[in-house]
């Protein structure tokens, strides 16, 4: 063999040994390296579908959004709007919805056709000043004028149709002799301008807001001169018998996200710019309309002696009317397995809230008994 087959041999092997070296240093380095571990997926929570009627009723779900109190606990809502109590019941028994504010009286009319519906906390509004109102082209001038006339009112079988049958009784005339015709709020007012209905109701917050914007508006009659329907009375967030049944604990999630989501507006108070400026971002309703009914709000502590129409006397005067076909005892469309645990649990927030409660009862605030102010068990006292 030649020298320089030779020579040529050892610098091959020499750089097939220091290869080697290199991948076996390399590979010892790349084995002491610390093998960075994956980032960890955040839990997917499920998302609860709420209904939501009119900027006050959206408050808890927004302001739980806003603070993230649904995912403290373990869920996240996704808001749903609906122009009338009716339609976001239906949602609810068709499962379009996990949970939804409500008037009682779409519960209760539920309950009569064999839904097993359930209410686990009050809502937070103490309802409208209604007004009754027309123009001053149409002759009318006070409430027994009305007589064969029709009438436009945002709610059906609810509140404000309770306000006008009350008002015409009081004056004298057949509630039946109006020709009731139920509309959307905005559509109310446009009717009336345009002359298409005789007289509307009107809320407090679109009514300074109208008045303003239609120089004809003349005001027949507000709600504060009929005591029993100064304030409408308070909703509550209903689900199904079966979503309690079959995770229960959701359901006792959802009602500490509310319950803390109250004791949140209590503490900020329901008229605050954080909470309205909230609202009116999302509905593009002005501060200034959204601010009146803000301050009826039952959990604020500056609230001021008031009336409230009796739950009780709602379903009787629906169930002569027709409306229902009999009186629903508030037991049957209630839950209440969640008060007394959730006093243990979290007294952080809702010692403040039952001590409110109890207050608003023993100083007669809210003096209607049957009124729901609570969020269970002190309930079934009362009934």
């Amino acid at each position: 063999m030649s020298e320089r087959k030779v020579r040529l041999g050892y610098v091959v092997a020499v750089a097939i040994l220091t290869f080697l070296i290199g991948v076996t240093t390399t590979y010892s380095w790349l084995r002491l390296m610390p093998v960075p571990e994956k980032p960890e997926e955040e839990p997917v929570l499920p998302v609860v579908r709420i209904g939501w009627l009119g900027a006050f009723s959206l408050e808890i779900p927004l302001v739980a959004q806003e603070k993230g109190f649904d995912e403290e606990f373990g869920f996240k809502f996704e808001t749903v709007s609906f122009a009338r109590a009716a339609d976001s019941m239906q949602a609810l028994l068709t499962g379009d919805l996990n949970i939804t504010y409500s008037a009682f009286l779409q519960a209760e009319s539920a309950y009569l056709k064999g839904a097993n519906v359930k209410g686990i906390i009050v809502g937070t509004y103490g309802g409208d000043k209604w007004a009754i109102v027309t123009l001053n082209t149409t002759g009318i001038k006070e409430v027994k004028d009305l007589a064969g006339k029709t009438v436009a009112v945002p709610g059906l079988g609810a509140v404000p149709e309770l306000f006008v049958r009350l008002a015409a009784e009081m004056s004298g005339i057949p509630p039946d002799s109006m020709n009731l015709v139920q509309q959307t709020q905005d559509v109310i007012m446009t009717s009336l301008s345009t002359g298409q209905i005789d007289a509307g109701v009107i809320p407090d917050p679109m009514l300074t807001a109208y008045v303003k914007k239609e120089p004809k508006a003349v005001i027949i009659i507000r709600g504060s001169s009929i005591p029993v329907t100064n304030y409408a009375s308070t909703g509550a967030y209903f689900v199904q018998q079966d979503l309690i049944t079959n995770n229960n604990t959701l359901v006792y999630n959802i009602y500490l996200a509310i319950a803390k989501t109250l004791w949140y507006i209590r503490t900020t108070g329901p008229d605050s710019d954080e909470i309205l400026s909230l609202l009116s971002n999302k509905t593009g309703t002005p501060v200034p309309i959204l601010k009146p009914s803000a301050s009826k709000n039952i959990w604020d502590p500056r609230l001021k002696p008031c009336e409230v129409v009796n739950i009780r006397a709602e379903q009787e005067f629906f169930v002569n009317m027709g409306s229902l076909d009999h009186m629903v005892p508030l037991s049957e469309i209630w839950c209440y397995g969640f008060y007394e645990r959730a006093r243990i649990e979290h007294p952080e927030f809702f010692a403040d809230l039952d001590g409110y409660l109890l207050n608003l009862k023993e100083t007669g605030i809210v003096a209607d008994q049957d009124f729901i102010i609570d969020f269970g068990e002190y309930l079934e006292s009362q009934t």
